[in-house]
């Protein structure tokens, strides 16, 4: 029978203690302070002035230590944890093994005579009878001790107590098998069951619930993109088919999340009004003061104005949650298929990242181009990076430099130029797996073959089937459901992180890809984002249901960059939709033989369920 034990002098409490906060505390802060940051190389080497300021501030950024919740828990865990190791190392424990040499105090090579010789004076002296009980020590204690040192004596001198004492280690044989519990002994005692059910009660009852509701809530009140409900539901009510790029801004601005950061008594600085309205931007008189501050935060990260340094950390505020949002706002306009949200929204996307206003030159993506120079150069004809690097080399030169640029940029400018990643799509046509024609319903996969070209760069010779509609093989079940898979992922080249000295963060490209029927505007297949396109010949497919109806269908596809201005691909396709009764003998003795397949399956389904009636009926029988 075993027997459980609680450890009374709390020898044992530290060692649990020690061991417990070891397994949480090691992970947590090696995963704090060794993160691992897989990161891409960078599109361009650039040092231009912004790139410079912005390599500086996030290696500052990363080389700050973040005192937060999760330091103080950890460095509230290590304190209790040097705490209980400072116990367990001055700790001194007890021996529980019963050794009759020991308790008798004689060596353990004495012999019979000198241990009875012994025994005797020990028995005079610790006899119960010649021992008066003491403040100290009890009759109960004192006739223990006696007892203790005859089983002893016996286990040392008489062949049956000695046989139990070799073989279990105790005089009196096989002992109770004892459990220790690492807990203190006041735990359980009586006296304190009021205080240890009181806390057990607000940690389990109370803290854990709020933990676990806490978690929970907070995610309930955010979206897929991590924006508030509040907010997108704001979004939702403020979504309309003529809303453009300049109101989708707005419709940022007045986000929760904006209106928790600045608060109600929000100010837009007079210097900085005043340098918002020479460059044409016009704040809202009627939005909440946290809005119209976002709002012209964004506009002056948008128009590149220099702040004060209260404002530069305001606007620093303003603009990492941004992409967020815009992502949101982006999905609800698509959720309406409306198809001047899903070209226009990417393309402010574009601008925010790159620091370039509305209705600005791609030109500005460069470094040591200006609005002026932008206006100098489009006089020339010269409006587009592709346009500034079709020219020639020489000539280029000279533009450049005459229209205002400095020619100690001039290198990085044609450099930056050089690394800005154009797509280019090489075939788009519709395939549907298994067939040669399209017929209603059927489930089509829309195949693009595209690549990445660099403006100024010869891009490398075309594989020979490059513009040949490729089929699919009939076991290949991820090509034909569009999936990717990761090993045929595996060895492609990756992008690099894209060239934006004014966005705050480092960041990689994407790509959305999505037919529309540009007459109704509508949108007929919607966005899917691609990754890491690169001079290699790439096929993506966008898997949809044909039209119900037989007919030439005339769409637009669209592959626009979410990160570089300018570089957005357009191209008209037709999907042609024919009758089945068009298609070939063939065609219909395998639709035929389908049709009677599922007949064959409906009977042999309404035979299986006879049977299996008469069967149990058979068994009540």
């Amino acid at each position: 029978m075993s027997e459980y034990s609680y450890d009374e002098e709390g020898n044992y409490f530290p060692f649990f203690v020690l061991t417990f906060l070891g397994l949480v505390l090691v992970p947590l802060t090696y995963t704090s302070l060794f993160r691992k940051k897989v990161e891409r190389p960078a599109q361009v080497n650039c040092n231009c002035d912004a790139c410079v300021r912005k390599k500086s501030a996030l290696a500052k950024e990363d080389s700050q230590f973040k005192f937060g919740k999760r330091f103080f828990a950890l460095a509230a865990g290590w304190a209790l944890f040097a705490w209980m190791a400072y116990r367990v190392a001055i700790q001194k424990v007890e021996s529980k093994h019963w050794d009759p040499y020991e308790i008798l105090g004689i060596s353990a090579s004495a012999t019979e005579k000198e241990i009875k010789k012994h025994y005797k004076k020990l028995s005079l002296k610790f006899h119960p009878d010649k021992i008066r009980e003491t403040a100290n020590e009890t009759l109960a204690d004192i006739e223990s001790k006696f007892i203790e040192i005859s089983k002893a004596y016996q286990s040392l001198t008489d062949e049956e107590v000695r046989k139990n004492f070799l073989e279990y280690g105790h005089p009196d044989g096989k002992q109770e098998f004892s459990m220790g519990i690492a807990l203190p002994l006041w735990i359980v005692e009586s006296q304190n069951n009021l205080w240890v059910l009181g806390a057990y009660g607000a940690i389990v009852g109370l803290g854990l619930p709020f933990i676990v509701g806490k978690w929970w809530y907070g995610s309930k009140n955010k979206t897929a993109e991590g924006v508030e409900n509040d907010t997108a539901a704001m979004f939702f009510k403020g979504m309309k088919e003529t809303v453009g790029v300049q109101e989708s801004l707005q419709l940022i601005a007045k986000s929760k999340e904006y209106a928790e950061e600045f608060g109600e008594n929000a100010e837009v600085s007079g210097k900085l009004e005043k340098a918002l309205a020479q460059a044409g931007v016009t704040l809202p008189k009627d939005d909440p003061n946290a809005a119209k501050k976002a709002l012209a935060l964004i506009e002056a990260h948008l128009n590149r104005l220099p702040l004060e340094k209260g404002e530069e950390k305001d606007k620093q505020k303003a603009l990492l949650p941004l992409l967020r949002l815009h992502a949101a706002l982006s999905s609800i306009g698509v959720a309406f298929n409306y198809l001047k949200f899903a070209v226009e929204l990417p393309r402010l996307g574009q601008n925010l990242i790159q620091a370039v206003p509305f209705g600005g030159s791609p030109l500005l993506q460069l470094p040591g181009i200006s609005t002026e120079v932008t206006t100098k150069l489009r006089t020339k004809g010269i409006w587009t990076v592709q346009d500034l690097m079709a020219v020639e080399k020489d000539e280029r030169k000279t533009l450049l430099i005459d229209a205002g640029v400095d020619a100690s940029v001039y290198k990085l400018t044609e450099k930056v130029a050089r690394s800005i990643p154009v797509p280019e799509v090489v075939k788009a046509y519709f395939k549907v797996p298994g067939d040669n024609e399209v017929t209603p319903g059927a489930l089509v996969n829309f195949v693009i073959k595209a690549r990445i070209i660099h403006p100024g760069v010869t891009p490398p010779k075309l594989p020979e089937n490059a513009f040949s509609e490729e089929e699919d093989a009939e076991d290949d079940v991820d090509a034909l459901i569009g999936r990717k898979t990761k090993a045929k992922e595996e060895g492609l080249a990756k992008s690099p992180m894209i060239h934006a000295p004014h966005w705050p963060r480092n960041k990689t490209p994407k790509w959305s890809i999505f037919l529309g029927n540009t007459k109704m505007e509508r949108i007929f297949v919607h966005p899917t984002n691609v990754t890491d396109l690169s001079t290699t010949l790439r096929t993506f497919r966008v898997q949809f249901p044909a039209p119900p109806q037989p007919g030439n269908y005339q769409f637009t596809m669209f592959l626009i960059s979410d990160s570089y201005i300018g570089t957005d691909v357009t191209k008209e396709v037709e999907l042609k939709v024919v009758p089945v009764e068009e298609l070939g003998d063939e065609a219909k003795v395998v639709e035929d033989t389908i049709e009677d397949t599922e007949d064959e399956d409906e009977e042999s389904e309404e035979e299986g369920e006879s049977s299996s009636e008469y069967d149990s009926s058979s068994d009540e029988e």
